[in-house]
């Protein structure tokens, strides 16, 4: 895979899009259980594929790419927050069981928790791509998924 990292970080989209397709899932998922709305992660993930190539050449290997990548979409979700405080989105319609349930979690909560259980990074590591304090997203990732498992 640090090949195709190599050839994406040299301008090559071909090399760029087989990397995008083994963690697309992720981010999506990341964006989906975050977001209000599935049109939002879509959206999300879409202008943090073209902000991840846009900086390729700083990754030199998968790593890199997907920590990258994790922090566009996290510039992306928090841009969305703030615009939910402005005007909040209307729901999707079959929102999921847990899905209902993240809603109900904080903003930062939400976030700590999606990103510590799908991309299974520690608190410090959410802090370098959120921009949060890592003291902040250590007590949100606590007393978010002490929420959770209450729900559960």
């Amino acid at each position: 895979m640090s090949d195709v990292i190599t050839q994406a970080a040299g301008g090559d989209i071909n090399a760029f899009a087989e990397a995008y397709k083994g963690v697309y899932k992720k981010m999506y998922c990341g964006a989906y259980y975050t977001l209000a709305t599935e049109k939002e992660a879509i959206e999300s993930v879409k202008i943090a594929a073209d902000k991840t190539f846009a900086e390729m050449s700083a990754c030199r290997n998968q790593k890199d790419f997907e920590m990258l990548f994790l922090k566009k979409l996290s510039e992306q979700i928090i841009k969305s927050y703030r615009e939910y405080r402005k005007t909040p989105p209307a729901d999707d319609e079959g929102v999921s069981y847990i899905k209902g349930i993240m809603k109900k979690l904080t903003d930062a909560e939400r976030l700590a928790v999606a990103f510590n259980t799908l991309f299974d990074i520690s608190p410090k590591e959410i802090s370098k791509v959120t921009g949060l304090a890592e003291d902040v997203v250590a007590k949100k990732l606590e007393s978010g998924k002490t929420k959770l498992a209450s729900k559960l």
